[in-house]
């Protein structure tokens, strides 16, 4: 083999050994109208830049139906109080300063908020759990390792959630006068997550969970 092809080949195998990065969470925005209105406007996350992943929720206290910001791509609509939208997007170069979520209906307080990854990618949405005590967001199986987004919500206000073991928290909203939720994060290996139970104060509460994975 001359020089020239052994270079070549020592190239390929090192850019073959180079993994991809890692999913990284940027920062997370949220907002909670105390007020009836069919919109909530949440503030750009800290460091977002041009190719991070997006992931919004918004929940109400009503049973409306949501679009989603300008840009993003709805997940979820279940028309009901808990998990009343889940949407994502990629920013762009020129990303808003702020994003609106809009509900169908103006009788009801919104709750929402955006995550922001690096090099992410959606993967899984998972299933919506059953109502209890201890709620139990239904496990999910990743294609790819990257994060898992753990949102447990109530339409009803001053709700708290525990932090599951081995998650951190993200965003924890438990005003007294608006829809309630609390998200964590994890980062994982591809494969099945299994189940993310959290002990809440209040027994009408779902539990959800969203694989993101590395590009």
């Amino acid at each position: 083999m001359t020089g020239a092809a052994m270079a070549a080949a020592g190239s390929c195998a090192g850019a073959q050994s180079v993994a991809p990065p890692a999913v990284t969470f940027v920062a997370s925005a949220s907002v909670s109208n105390a007020s009836n209105s069919a919109t909530a406007l949440v503030t750009k996350p800290s460091g977002t830049a041009s190719g991070h992943l997006l992931i919004g929720l918004c929940i109400s206290d009503g049973n409306p139906t949501y679009t989603p910001p300008s840009g993003f791509t709805e997940w979820l609509d279940t028309a009901t109080g808990a998990f009343g939208e889940v949407a994502y997007k990629t920013a762009g170069g020129a990303e808003p300063a702020d994003y609106t979520f809009t509900a169908s209906k103006s009788t009801q307080k919104l709750a929402a908020a955006v995550l922001a990854f690096s090099n992410a990618q959606i993967d899984v949405l998972g299933a919506i759990g059953a109502s209890a005590g201890s709620v139990v967001a239904p496990s999910i199986d990743m294609t790819d390792d990257g994060q898992v987004i753990a949102i447990f919500a109530s339409a009803q206000d001053g709700i708290t959630w525990t932090t599951p073991s081995g998650w951190t928290p993200v965003i924890s909203d438990s005003d007294a006068s608006t829809p309630s939720f609390a998200i964590f994060r994890k980062t994982v290996a591809a494969g099945a997550t299994g189940t993310v139970t959290s002990a809440t104060s209040f027994g009408g509460s779902r539990g959800l969970l969203i694989g993101i994975k590395k590009l």
